[in-house]
């Protein structure tokens, strides 16, 4: 019975969107952070030394929350991974 109700579970397209969900979480948040608290987040870039910081506040927080949606909903999750860059 126990068997079966995992099987089941494992199988369901919910469960998987849940469960990425919560791997999203965190690049979900840090994106709309950086979009509710732009000052905070400019002032992450300068300290940084990154320059123009405006450009790579709003760099970061698209590729956090694009990335996170294609993961989030299965389409060109390869794009969505950033461990494609590294290899």
């Amino acid at each position: 019975m126990m068997q079966r109700f995992i099987e089941n579970a494992l199988e369901s397209n919910w469960l998987w969107l849940v469960v990425r969900l919560l791997l999203l979480v965190i690049f979900i948040s840090s994106g709309l952070a950086k979009l509710i608290d732009f000052e905070g987040s400019l002032a992450e870039m300068r300290a940084a030394g990154l320059h123009p910081d405006w450009f790579f506040n709003i760099a970061s927080a698209i590729v956090l929350l694009s990335g996170s949606l294609l993961i989030l909903f299965d389409r060109f999750v390869w794009l969505g991974n950033a461990d494609w860059a590294y290899q």
